[in-house]
């Protein structure tokens, strides 16, 4: 971050990242749900699998609304699609690119308005299980043309990807291992070594074949997974819960850079009243931006204080152990911990 942050307002960018299973229904219209409102009304929101055409009308207040719905089917039913509901307050400085694919959709996050080193791409996805019907009917390989964009956007800025992936990568390393300390193997003079060499931790073991290509993609792109290596989830706690046994399929993965900026990253309880399986992700980053407010007019606002608990202890020692801080601890002391 720069050093202009000292003079702009503090305002973290929050997301949450959630299959809800059908945004509206016959029996549940979750829009109307106070439990459901409460759940997100905190976070710049991305949705998968609402269910919902672009005839159905969300008006949530406080937020902008944008769909990415499919065609309805032959039995007049939505599957899948995307919802996004962004605050008023930060619309400005998001500019929601051109879809090309229904499975996903990209926003750009200015790096002007939100004080950031450099322009950060979101993709929102929802991929359909490997094994699914329509998968064997669609030639497109969706996690193989998100990564063409992310070659492309990582050349001008920062990446994330979250969503729904169905894919499963158990506990397996996501970045090359050693190749910090390997010094036989020759390099180009611009070649990028991988900073974070620790391993995240995963409840869910089970590698799949799109896992495998997943974590591909994460070494070749330089993106790591927050799932089981972040504070708020350092375990790696399962996000899909069905009856035949709970998994990791739902994801936040970023651009290593974005690993120092990352505040936290969980994984709620489940709530079976608002997802039929799936778990809420909720991911922090660290910005900072000046939204206008008509009713008063601000100008200072300083950080909030922190103030010290039971618990505190132990979330130092949790952070402390966190990668981004373990490297600059090293980069400081110049010592090994």
């Amino acid at each position: 971050m720069t050093s202009q942050k000292k003079n702009m307002f503090f305002h973290n960018i929050t997301f949450c990242v959630w299959n809800i299973d059908g945004l509206i229904s016959k029996h549940h219209d979750k829009i109307a749900d106070p439990l459901f409102l409460q759940e997100i009304r905190n976070y710049d929101v991305l949705l998968t699998e609402t269910h919902v055409g672009y005839n159905t009308t969300v008006n949530i207040e406080g937020f902008n609304y944008y769909p990415i719905c499919r065609p309805q089917s032959a039995n007049s039913r939505y599957y899948g699609g995307l919802g996004i509901l962004i605050k008023y307050e930060v619309r400005k400085g998001i500019k929601i690119l051109t879809n090309t694919c229904k499975d996903y959709q990209w926003l750009q996050f200015d790096k002007h308005y939100f004080n950031l080193n450099t322009d950060i791409f979101l993709c929102l996805a929802y991929i359909i299980p490997a094994t699914s019907f329509y998968a064997d009917q669609s030639e497109d390989d969706t996690l193989e043309n998100i990564e063409k964009d992310i070659i492309k956007f990582s050349q001008q800025g920062s990446i994330i990807l979250c969503g729904d992936l169905n894919a499963r990568t158990g506990s397996e390393p996501d970045f090359i291992i050693n190749d910090v300390n390997d010094t036989h193997i020759p390099m180009y003079d611009n070649y990028s070594c991988d900073i974070i060499q620790e391993k995240r931790c995963s409840y869910d073991m089970k590698v799949d074949s799109r896992g495998k290509q997943l974590l591909d993609l994460c070494i070749a792109s330089k993106l790591r997974i927050l799932n089981g290596r972040m504070w708020g989830d350092s375990y790696g706690k399962y996000t899909c819960m069905k009856a035949v046994g709970s998994s990791v399929v739902d994801y936040v993965i970023v651009s290593e850079d974005l690993i120092a900026d990352t505040l936290f990253f969980h994984v709620a309880d489940f709530l079976s009243t608002l997802s039929d399986c799936h778990c809420k992700l909720t991911f922090g980053l660290l910005a900072s931006y000046s939204p206008k407010n008509k009713e008063q007019d601000i100008t200072i606002l300083f950080p909030g204080k922190y103030i010290w608990s039971e618990t505190s202890t132990q979330k130092l020692q949790d952070t402390l152990c966190q990668p981004n801080i373990r490297n600059s601890i090293k980069k400081i002391f110049g010592l090994k911990i």
